[in-house]
C-alpha cells in the first residue's frame, strides 16, 4: 500500500511486504471501527485469543 511519499533519500531499502487479504474491505457505513464484527472477529477470552493466535489459520493472519 503506497499511501505515503516514499523519502527523497532512504537510508535503507524500502522493505516488501505480502498483502494476505482474502476479501477487500466492505465500505459499510459503521466504519473500520466495526469492521472485526462484521468478519466474525468479535470480542472472545483471553485464552479463546491465544487459541486463536497460536494456530495460525490463513483467514487469521489475512485479517490482521
Amino acid at each position: 500500500m503506497d499511501h505515503l511519499p516514499p523519502p527523497q533519500q532512504p537510508l535503507h531499502n524500502t522493505p516488501k511486504t505480502s498483502l494476505l487479504t482474502r476479501a477487500n474491505y466492505d465500505h459499510q457505513l459503521d466504519g473500520f471501527i466495526g469492521y472485526p464484527e462484521r468478519q466474525k472477529w468479535s470480542a472472545r477470552t483471553a485464552d479463546d485469543w491465544r487459541k486463536v493466535f497460536r494456530s495460525r489459520k490463513p483467514d487469521f493472519l489475512a485479517f490482521l
